[in-house]
């Protein structure tokens, strides 16, 4: 593991701590550990523990952080799941560019990317519903669709919040 990316994931999560408490530190722990397993690519452990440490956060900031990263994660394998339900339905073309996708949301999420995504995960996520919608599978598509509401969600309020910090 590139010890940078997980500092700078425990660097942002204690920017919006409080005072330290025996709380802050299972999130911290938490925190810690959700980073060294998604950089790894165990987005599943990932997600267990963000869960554990949104089980902590006592603030809103922090519990901001921790969802923030939870879409992050979920967004993550939905790519994959998507790729792979492409891929089986022989989409090949269609499959690989939605492997490149999740790279690339990999990256930029979890440490690695420059930011630069040159797509719109919500898109990516409601063509997703659209293909399961039509291979019969309505549950998992609204399960997509609200991840896709989720998504955008966290975005708006991450850009409300720092319009808000540079008042």
């Amino acid at each position: 593991m590139r010890v940078g990316v997980a500092a700078l994931w425990l660097a942002v999560l204690i920017s919006v701590l409080p005072v330290t408490s025996g709380a802050q530190t299972a999130v911290e722990y938490y925190w810690w550990k959700a980073a060294e397993r998604a950089e790894g690519g165990d987005l599943a452990g990932a997600r267990e523990d963000l869960q554990r440490a949104a089980g902590y956060a006592t603030d809103p900031d922090t519990a901001f952080a921790i969802q923030g990263k939870l879409v992050d994660v979920d967004t993550a394998l939905a790519f994959r799941e998507y790729a792979r339900s492409l891929r089986e339905s022989t989409q090949v073309s269609e499959a690989a560019a939605v492997e490149e996708h999740a790279t690339r949301y990999a990256r930029a999420s979890f440490g690695g990317g420059d930011g630069y995504l040159g797509f719109n995960p919500a898109e990516v996520l409601k063509l997703y519903a659209t293909h399961l919608r039509s291979v019969g599978s309505a549950g998992e598509a609204a399960r997509i669709d609200e991840l896709s509401e989720r998504y955008e969600r966290i975005q708006a309020e991450h850009f409300r919040r720092l319009q808000q910090r540079q008042r």
